[in-house]
């Protein structure tokens, strides 16, 4: 196993763990925007920080961004989807294929796991490898690399509710840094159907997971005020899906859930004691 064990070492007697799960495209904007947004307050509330081995796959090319992993100031484990995830729901293969079928609800995943239902894959030797090189559509991201799109996300979101159900009095919260909007919906589902047989996760509901978008980022470190509005528009060029509570005087608020454009963003930041930024 590559770091589960670590993991265990960290988690087993612990209360209260704060967890950060980094996705590669929420790295890119800290390394983009690193002289801005410190590391230092973006990770200061968590007590661990968790890579997906597929993630690590994803930036491991880039020496910036490796050296920025590196420098991150509290604890990193980096987890390996066929090494370390099996360990996390007891090696309960039937339970672990299901958890990624809800994880991964695109066309090429479902198609794989169609196929694998058909076989007895309990005896398939590196199901998840072969998942992985499988059950993704290809994307070409120039000087002739390419990429397995929403791999990482699934790995994260897997990893989520392992690690709930592995270590349920031991996490205080899980929050994931990304910028993928769709992870929402997909949480919402898998958190749903948990504790239903064919995932039987035991975790307690609702999931402690939240997101660290783009938004809600820039929206803390307004209030910190190590970040003025008129520096959001170079952080956030284009307007993009938000969720957040509007505050009303009488103590009631407004649930939100839309294209955010940035100009209205910026007033937000401006009066940020009206609103709580969920996505």
């Amino acid at each position: 196993m590559a770091n589960y064990e670590a993991l265990e070492d960290k988690l087993r007697d612990a209360s209260e763990t704060k967890i950060l799960i980094l996705d590669s495209g929420k790295l890119q904007f800290f390394y983009e925007h690193q002289e801005v947004l410190k590391q230092d307050e973006i990770f200061e509330g968590y007590d661990l920080v968790l890579i997906p081995g597929w993630v690590q796959e994803e930036y491991g090319h880039h020496p910036g961004k490796t050296e920025y992993v590196a420098s991150i100031p509290i604890d990193i484990l980096v987890l390996e989807e066929s090494e370390d995830y099996p360990a996390l729901i007891g090696y309960d293969e039937k339970r672990l294929m299901e958890l990624f079928k809800f994880s991964a609800p695109h066309g090429e995943a479902q198609k794989f796991f169609n196929l694998l239902n058909k076989r007895d894959f309990l005896d398939w030797d590196d199901w998840i490898i072969q998942f992985y090189d499988e059950g993704f559509p290809i994307k070409e991201t120039g000087a002739g690399r390419t990429t397995k799109k929403n791999a990482g996300e699934v790995s994260i979101l897997t990893l989520c509710f392992l690690l709930l159900s592995h270590f349920p009095t031991q996490i205080h919260n899980i929050a994931i840094a990304t910028g993928d909007f769709g992870l929402v919906k997909i949480r919402n589902n898998i958190e749903k159907n948990a504790n239903e047989p064919k995932l039987n996760l035991g975790i307690t509901l609702p999931a402690r997971i939240s997101f660290l978008s783009k938004d809600v980022t820039m929206f803390q470190a307004i209030k910190r005020g190590s970040l003025q509005v008129e520096g959001i528009p170079s952080l956030r060029p284009n307007d993009s899906s938000s969720i957040y509570l509007e505050l009303f005087d009488d103590g009631t608020n407004a649930y939100r859930d839309h294209v955010l454009e940035t100009t209205t963003f910026v007033e937000m930041c401006r009066n940020h004691q009206r609103y709580i930024m969920i996505y």
